[in-house]
């Protein structure tokens, strides 16, 4: 058992109160803006990588093909070109054409989330 001054209000086993930061903020404080940030900026990160979108149009003109981020069909356009295609040489421009759509949606996406981590890198470490 440990004696207590008569002044000594402390408990034991209870944690003891952050001490007060010279500049009036707490750790805790800190850390709740720290981590407020952290959220808007991911949140940002969500929208921009939500409105991705990738453009593609085929070699020849005949087929364009656009993509959200993930790759899923958006829009697909067909050019009285088409016409002059076999049906697996249509086959072949609409895959061929779609994959390089979600190809550079999957860079664009790949791009959002380097910068992002770049540039919060230093602002994910541990408070100390």
């Amino acid at each position: 058992m440990v004696a207590h001054d008569a002044g000594d209000d402390t408990n034991e086993g209870e944690p003891m109160p952050n001490p007060p930061d010279p500049t009036g903020v707490s750790v805790m404080d800190e850390l709740v803006a720290r981590t407020e940030r952290q959220l808007e900026r991911m949140r940002d990160l969500g929208d921009r990588m939500a409105a991705v979108r990738a453009r593609e149009t085929s070699p020849d003109g005949a087929v364009t093909v656009e993509v959200d981020g993930n790759g899923a069909l958006l829009d697909l356009i067909f050019s009285p070109l088409v016409n002059r295609l076999t049906p697996a040489e249509f086959e072949q421009v609409v895959v061929s054409t779609a994959r390089s759509a979600a190809a550079r949606a999957f860079a664009q996406r790949g791009e959002l989330v380097a910068a992002f981590n770049e540039e919060n890198g230093a602002g994910t470490r541990e408070i100390h």
